[in-house]
């Protein structure tokens, strides 16, 4: 009888199975929503500063200014895959404060939309974000000597 105390968790290894592709897929569809949630933040931002002052956000005008370019080049670099692990960590905390602010206020898609949207977030921050990523045809700036391409 073996003890195999290094197994993962059924939760972790159902992720682990998760087929490279299905998980580009997935950072595709998620970066796609969030540029095309966070660019009209930019593009009109004087309309979404009194939702940011409903639900109580701090600075809301400078808010809603970081949180579309959070959400915008978050999800444009999250469809190229450039830094998809690190993107989807910000994104997941964009995604806590939305539903500690929003969903806890108002509710409905405030509730589903950032929950939904952080667990892939979370999933990409874990798992990483698959196949199809930009980020893996850059050579490495930094190797394990910690030289950098420049000085090997």
């Amino acid at each position: 009888m073996s003890n195999n105390s290094s197994a993962a968790s059924p939760t972790t290894s159902r992720i682990a199975r998760w087929p490279s592709w299905l998980l580009a897929a997935a950072r595709i569809l998620v970066g796609l929503f969030f540029a095309s949630a966070g660019l009209p933040k930019l593009i009109q931002h004087a309309s979404y500063v009194p939702s940011f002052e409903h639900w109580q956000v701090p600075f809301p005008g400078l808010s809603v200014f970081a949180v579309g370019l959070l959400e915008t080049i978050g999800g444009i670099l999250l469809v190229v895959g450039v830094a998809a692990v690190p993107v989807a960590a910000l994104l997941l905390v964009d995604m806590l404060a939305a539903f500690g602010f929003a969903g806890t206020k108002d509710g409905g898609q405030y509730i589903v939309l950032p929950l939904l949207l952080g667990i892939f977030c979370a999933l990409f921050t874990l798992r990483g974000g698959g196949a199809w990523q930009l980020w893996a045809r850059v050579p490495p700036l930094f190797h394990r000597s910690g030289k950098t391409t420049a000085q090997l």
